[in-house]
């Protein structure tokens, strides 16, 4: 039910753009579950991520997006929450999962790697234990819908 509002609700206040943007976002459908992320598509923003947030709402994280398919290892270097990641194919399938924990010191920058055990184009992060209670799992298929306010770009994944 929740999916059929959402895209409804799209539908209705449709207006389409061309490039995804450094202020746009997402919503992210795995199975039942819909995260509402905050899109990463820079190197300054892969590299910031949600570094210094002390605090991440339920539902909500961030998609990191790449150009291309290759091993990507992440960091909780002035991250202050556990989180879990979910590394995606370019072809939308989760490949990987792990959860990341903080560190003593968040700010000490030699600080353990998690690493995609396949190739991916995509990584999404949400607070620790998300996925696991969405009964999310590698092999799933992702959607994403994007967006910039005020309007959308439906990607079909």
């Amino acid at each position: 039910m929740t999916i059929i509002c959402l895209t409804v609700l799209l539908l209705l206040t449709q207006r389409t753009f061309e490039k995804i943007d450094d202020k746009s976002f997402a919503y992210i459908v795995v199975g039942k579950s819909i995260f509402y992320v905050e899109i990463a598509n820079t190197p300054a923003e892969h590299y910031r991520g949600l570094s210094g947030r002390k605090y991440l709402s339920p539902g909500m994280g961030m998609l990191f997006i790449f150009d291309d398919e290759h091993i990507r290892s992440f960091w909780m270097k002035d991250c202050y929450i556990p989180l879990d990641i979910a590394f995606i194919s370019g072809d939308w399938h989760i490949v990987s999962i792990k959860t990341m924990t903080v560190w003593p010191d968040p700010q000490n920058q030699y600080q353990k790697q998690y690493s995609s055990d396949r190739p991916c184009k995509y990584v999404l992060e949400v607070a620790a234990g998300e996925l696991k209670e969405a009964d999310i799992e590698v092999g799933d298929k992702v959607t994403a819908i994007f967006y910039t306010l005020g309007s959308y770009f439906p990607y079909k994944s």
